[in-house]
């Protein structure tokens, strides 16, 4: 019978949500951006931010470390660990929505022999417009890869159908694949060293622009080969969540349920 138990580690720097986190192959955590403020009440006066923080816990001595702060605070960013180097991308910034999905940072952590414990490298470089948010990041065989996603652009909500695997030397992102259906916020998972299986997620079809479908659809993607349908969900979709349409305000989309519904341009 297992036992769990807790134990106090040091707070954080500063309150956040949406951040993210990834074990580093040395066993530490590296927590990455986020936003805060929007938890205080209005009358606060608080501002709403996405964070650029990059900060390290080490688990067994119960210390946090700081690392060189990202070139673009994000929420939602998408990390991996490369056995010696953290490589950070995608994500939104807060003011206006902006996606900075074209950014790739990378952390270099270790020297050849192990020995260092802070980075000896950040390189930012940009990327092709590619996922944005509500990507999924998948360990398929010796690859990282990245499916779907979605991003605000030119006043609309663009859905991407794209699959990319990274290149552990250049860092860059190669295309591999391609969706049947864009999609965000979606299942995905490798059911072979070479084969993605992708399920659920949102989309909208709305030529208003006002709704956004839950899906059954059910896709396998052979990576550099081709995608063929699987079969739908076990259950029916819900009904579509029907976004509130409001005047747009820089930092602010009026929308039901936090889910972004103006848009439905895909890529």
């Amino acid at each position: 019978m297992l036992t769990w138990t807790t134990r106090a580690l040091p707070p954080l720097t500063a309150g956040r949500q949406r951040h993210t986190g990834v074990r580093l192959s040395d066993g530490r955590v590296a927590l990455i951006g986020g936003r805060a403020g929007s938890a205080a009440p209005p009358s606060d006066g608080a501002a709403v931010v996405s964070l650029g923080d990059v900060t390290v816990l080490d688990l067994e001595t119960g210390t946090l470390a700081s690392w060189p702060g990202l070139a673009s605070p994000r929420e939602g960013a998408l990390a991996w660990d490369l056995e010696g180097a953290l490589v950070v991308t995608g994500g939104m910034a807060h003011t206006g929505m902006e996606p900075i999905e074209d950014e790739t940072e990378s952390y270099g952590y270790r020297e050849d022999d192990g020995a260092a414990r802070f980075p000896v490298q950040h390189e930012s470089r940009r990327q092709p417009r590619s996922w944005g948010i509500g990507a999924a990041n998948t360990r398929v065989g010796e690859h990282f890869v990245l499916s779907g996603g979605m991003c605000f652009d030119a006043g609309a909500f663009v859905y991407f159908s794209a699959v990319r695997r990274l290149d552990p030397q250049t860092l860059d992102w190669i295309a591999c694949g391609a969706l049947a259906i864009p999609r965000y916020l979606h299942g995905a998972a490798a059911v072979s060293a070479t084969e993605l299986l992708v399920t659920g997620g949102l989309r909208s079809d709305d030529d208003t622009e006002s709704k956004l479908e839950e899906l059954d659809a059910t896709e396998i993607v052979e990576l550099g080969g081709t995608t063929r349908r699987g079969p739908p969900l076990p259950f029916a979709a819900a009904e579509p969540l029907v976004a509130t349409r409001r005047r747009a305000r820089p930092g602010r989309r009026g929308l039901r349920r936090e889910l972004p519904g103006s848009g439905g341009g895909v890529r």
